[in-house]
């Protein structure tokens, strides 16, 4: 009984020992398959063509910033000397925009008046543009008109001289929004 014993014993090691090298097979052939997969997927290369991406605001690039100011308005003035402006006075600038990329582009213009001198009040400042929000197609520009109006309000005549020496301390700022239009 003993002798059948120790031959049962030892069948079922050598049964281990034969399920182990079958499992360590197993996983190391595993192992190598899944190498192969990957090493073979990571030295396929991706070709993946990315639009060209440029727009172009009066020869500023605006692709990485897109608010900028501007204060070189053509002012027409009645009554006024040679290069000074007086309430009731238009200044007219354009804002020439390019869309230079493979893509259509959906753009958003907004506006702020900024003083860069805190004694001018500027609430008699309005602003228009011909157009703030439309579609440029790829490789394609559009001029918009900015007009701002310098209103004759009665309650800023203490002010409007000073405006008048000093419109060169007020910015306009342009925060220009362009999407990507998906085509």
């Amino acid at each position: 009984m003993n002798e059948e014993y120790t031959n049962q014993k030892e069948a079922n090691k050598h049964g281990i020992i034969l399920i182990l090298l079958l499992l360590i097979v197993f996983l190391t052939a595993s192992l190598a398959i899944t190498y192969a997969i990957v090493n073979n997927l990571s030295n396929n290369s991706s070709k993946v063509k990315l639009a060209n991406w440029k727009i172009i605001v009066n020869d500023k690039d605006i692709t990485k910033s897109k608010s900028f100011p501007i204060n070189d308005f053509n002012w027409k003035s009645k009554n006024t000397k040679t290069n000074m402006i007086a309430p009731g006075s238009v200044g007219t600038t354009t804002l020439k925009i390019k869309n230079l990329s493979d893509v259509s582009s959906k753009v958003n213009i907004k506006t702020s008046i900024m003083n860069n001198n805190k004694n001018i009040n500027i609430n008699s400042l309005k602003l228009s543009l011909s157009d703030n929000n439309f579609i440029l197609n790829k490789n394609n520009s559009k001029d918009i008109k900015v007009i701002i109006k310098w209103l004759d309000i009665e309650d800023n005549d203490s002010n409007d001289t000073y405006i008048g020496k000093n419109i060169n301390n007020i910015n306009i700022y342009f925060d220009i929004d362009v999407d990507q239009i998906k085509e």
